[in-house]
């Protein structure tokens, strides 16, 4: 039986694999995994399934409002949280996304203009302001190297 070299998508040929790096990576992996179930957590929900993720910022508790009859809108989610980890579950099942707090804010920051706050449960005694982040958006801050610490 002979080696035939893969090659990747610009005709490059596949590294070799090498089973002691692969291991130790695994193992580096698992140990920030333990890192992050010891961890602060805030967790959230994604209760309309449209795979949209939502980060609050401000609040409009009981809709109370100042002398002048303005809202008076409190810090609320990811500007008060003390939790190192941002968990966003997506169905209650079995799919949710962790991501460290300071990377989510990151990438708010760095996309502020345009995820501009939104505001949520217009409705509601307890209105809020948010960031909605759209699918790729979350899959961009998830694996672009850019949020990195």
């Amino acid at each position: 039986m002979s080696y035939e070299p893969r090659f990747d998508k610009d005709g490059q040929p596949y590294k070799r694999v090498n089973f002691a790096e692969d291991l130790e990576y695994g193992l580096k992996a698992e140990g920030f995994v333990m890192q992050v179930f010891e961890s602060r957590w805030e967790v959230k929900a994604d209760r309309y399934r449209n795979g949209r993720m939502i980060v609050e910022t401000h609040q409009w508790a009981g809709r109370k409002v100042d002398e002048n009859g303005d809202p008076i809108w409190k810090p609320s989610g990811i500007n008060i949280t003390e939790a190192d980890w941002w968990v966003y579950v997506y169905g209650l099942n079995e799919s949710f996304v962790v991501v460290s707090v300071k990377r989510l804010k990151r990438f708010i920051l760095a996309h502020t203009e345009r995820l501009q706050g939104k505001q949520l449960a217009e409705k509601s005694d307890n209105p809020a302001v948010g960031f909605l982040l759209e699918p790729e958006d979350v899959m961009r801050m998830m694996y672009e190297k850019e949020w990195d610490g």
